[in-house]
């Protein structure tokens, strides 16, 4: 990062474990903005070959997720958007991060996956109500 006025991003491709998904991930300074989106399935590829994406409706910002990558209910919430492909912001928010005492004072508690949508104005805790909420405001009927 510099210190110019001019934000640089810096873009890396990743894949997953699922040879049907691949991330798009780009550092800024307010933390890792994720962009998931499905590949184009190889012909013959099994219909099994990872979590299916799900269709959703596109949030005009960014959600923001505050996690950490050892924790596996952060994992499903990310799973989550993932599979919705909903762009989020990442801010990783470790024991003895830096970023810690900014979260703790945003939150009003230390506990993660914390998940805040600028959309709706909404903002929760607990995996299980992130993925609930996901489903209902961005989530396609099939």
């Amino acid at each position: 990062m510099t210190s110019s006025s001019t934000a640089h991003h810096r873009v890396t491709p990743r894949r997953t474990s699922s040879p049907t998904h691949c991330l798009r991930i780009v550092r800024s300074g307010l933390g890792l903005e994720v962009c998931c989106w499905a590949a184009t399935r190889r012909r013959g590829a099994s219909a099994r070959s990872g979590r299916a994406v799900r269709p959703s409706w596109a949030p005009e910002k960014p959600l923001e997720l505050w996690s950490f990558e050892a924790c596996p209910f952060c994992r499903l919430a990310r799973e989550a958007l993932c599979e919705l492909e909903i762009r989020y912001v990442l801010h990783n928010v470790a024991k003895g991060s830096p970023r810690r005492d900014a979260f703790v004072a945003r939150s009003g508690k230390g506990t993660v996956p914390y998940l805040a949508d600028p959309n709706t104005g909404r903002e929760m805790f607990e995996t299980a109500d992130i993925v609930r909420y996901l489903n209902a405001a961005y989530g396609k009927l099939a």
